[in-house]
């Protein structure tokens, strides 16, 4: 018979990736504002001080997957992504949305990019994502 007397429940620490280098991917880019998709080209509402947008992350591995993201260095200042980790569910599971911000002063007007980087650190595997937010 079986029991549970003995039981020993650990926990597990997670890894962290501090050190993950954010790189665009040299020839797929999943998201782009110059393909007119209104999720990417971004207008700055001056009342709210910043310009939002949401998009999506499929997940494509046959596990759990730990993410991490955030902008290349040639990004402008100003934008964030939020949640900037996490674990992504397995093929065929929920997708994960993030928020993407840009938070940059309203008076330096012009065009800002952004250049986002969702990196799978024990996967190999990465998602690029080109924003710009017109000031």
């Amino acid at each position: 018979m079986l029991s549970a007397d003995k039981t020993e429940v650990r926990t597990v620490e997670r890894l962290t990736y501090d050190k993950v280098e954010f790189k665009a991917h040299p020839w797929r880019i999943d998201g782009d504002f110059a393909s007119g998709d209104p999720r990417f080209d971004l207008r700055m509402n001056s009342a709210m001080g910043e310009a939002s947008t949401e998009i999506m992350i499929e997940p494509n591995s046959m596990t759990f997957e730990d993410f991490v993201a955030g902008f290349t260095p040639d990004s402008a200042p100003g934008w964030k992504v939020e949640p900037s980790s996490g674990t992504l569910q397995r093929r065929g599971g929920e997708p994960q949305f993030m928020e993407v911000k840009y938070t940059g002063s309203i008076a330096d007007k012009g065009e800002k990019f952004g250049t986002l980087v969702v990196v799978l650190p024990n996967d190999n595997f990465s998602w690029t994502f080109k924003f710009r937010c017109i000031v």
